[in-house]
């Protein structure tokens, strides 16, 4: 059954009864290559990795960032993904920038970096750096990346703060920035929303909220707990 079968009978309104549907495809796909955007991805890692896969092939994940990127990236560029977990846009970036471009990938964690590798193994990209690295205000984008960047993903649960402050050099030249943002992660990481804003704002960045259709201006960053929001940062000197 598929996921479209499966919500047309309204299964996946019974508590529970999506994740078991899951853990059972995963226990079938396991150890073979899915597709999403294009691009290959294999489930040959641990469970919670693999299912994360499987849950974002069944259910797509973040069309508006893909279209952003999509419509912002072209051949020849440089994208940066920060927080790859197992490569969903990492993949995408590499697709789109080609070999006369390059991707700089960049996860914290053994067992999604080691699935990020895989991945862009069994799709022969040859232009993708990838570190097992944390991003911040220690280790930063400046002294990582001399080259000009078009185009960064941020997604560090509650650390984008210290990613920011450590990309100044890239900020003022107005590389465009997409950023997921947990409030509650923030404050549980001793961050502050407003902190983020101010050096947005002293950059001369605007802030719009992205979702699966469409763009919207914003202004700010919203803080209600236990969400989490899709946004891009754009220079208003674009």
């Amino acid at each position: 059954m598929n996921l479209k079968s499966f919500k047309g009978l309204g299964l996946g309104k019974i508590p529970g009864l999506y994740d078991t549907f899951l853990s059972i495809n995963y226990m079938l796909s396991k150890g073979n290559t899915i597709e999403m955007n294009g691009q290959k991805f294999i489930l040959d890692n641990d469970s919670t990795t693999d299912k994360r896969m499987l849950s974002y092939r069944y259910q797509g994940h973040e069309p508006g960032v893909v279209k952003i990127a999509k419509e912002s990236l072209t051949e020849g560029q440089v994208a940066v993904d920060v927080g790859t977990n197992f490569g969903y846009f990492t993949m995408l970036f590499a697709s789109i920038v080609g070999e006369s471009g390059k991707v700089y990938a960049y996860e914290s964690e053994e067992k999604p970096f080691n699935a990020l590798l895989k991945n862009t193994n069994v799709n022969k990209f040859k232009n993708i750096d990838s570190r097992q690295l944390f991003i911040g205000s220690v280790t930063t984008l400046d002294e990582l990346i001399p080259e000009k960047i078009d185009l960064v993903k941020i997604d560090v649960e509650g650390m984008e703060h210290h990613v920011l402050s450590g990309m100044l050099r890239h900020l003022a030249s107005g590389v465009d920035i997409l950023c997921e943002i947990h409030p509650s992660l923030i404050t549980k990481m001793n961050g502050n929303i407003k902190g983020i804003e101010t050096l947005l704002y002293n950059n001369k960045y605007g802030i719009c909220i992205v979702n699966d259709t469409e763009i919207i201006p914003l202004g700010y960053l919203k803080n209600e707990p236990n969400t989490n929001y899709q946004y891009l940062f754009r220079s208003h000197s674009k």
